[in-house]
């Protein structure tokens, strides 16, 4: 069923539809499919006013999503240009969950990392690390934490690569249940090459 012209003019609407659209997408590596899907129905939704004060979530997630599909689509430069609208929208709003903060710097520092631009995506990742809140546990970090290992390795930081997954392998059966068989399995290959290109 197609929505229909108040729910397409409804940011929170579009917002969950795309959600679901962005999930089978992701699943099936459809990045080129999605960013223009996406791009449009944002630039449309801004173009016409949709975005009302309480809606910048939203937009936030909107842009997001974009950045995203540019970064997967490797054009970086884009990607960094609409991660900037973001970032300044973010700016703004009084109240936002620091999942989201955490999301955009994650992807920031990918972008970095895709653009050959590594030495740049380290610090940024360890210095919202050090800022998180105490008792933060959130996907995201513990996505932040195996790509800053991973970012350490492809920089030829060898050992502190080996000290930042060591952080990541305490667990393993919470880990599990919290970010599923697939990112264990991953963690664990990067731990195999790690020690295999240590000599061990």
């Amino acid at each position: 069923m197609r929505p229909g012209i108040e729910e397409s003019n409804d940011p929170a609407y579009m917002y969950r539809l795309f959600s679901l659209i962005r999930n089978v997408s992701t699943s099936n590596k459809a990045y080129k499919e999605f960013e223009p899907l996406v791009s449009s129905v944002y630039e449309r939704l801004k173009n016409k006013q949709c975005f009302l004060p309480g809606d910048s979530e939203f937009q936030l997630q909107f842009l997001y999503m974009i950045a995203h599909a540019q970064y997967r689509n490797a054009r970086f430069n884009e990607a960094l240009e609409t991660l900037g609208q973001a970032k300044q929208l973010r700016d703004k709003l009084s109240i936002l969950p620091p999942t989201i903060t955490y999301k955009l710097i994650s992807l920031h520092a990918s972008i970095l990392n895709g653009a050959g631009k590594v030495e740049e995506a380290i610090p940024m990742i360890e210095k919202c690390l050090k800022q998180r809140g105490k008792y933060d546990e959130d996907t995201e970090l513990l996505n932040m934490k195996l790509s800053l290992a991973a970012y350490q390795y492809n920089a030829r930081e060898y050992k502190p690569a080996v000290r930042t997954l060591n952080s990541l392998l305490g667990d393993k059966p919470h880990i599990t249940k919290l970010m599923g068989t697939e990112w264990r399995f991953k963690m664990e290959m990067f731990e195999l090459i790690s020690y295999y290109d240590r000599g061990m």
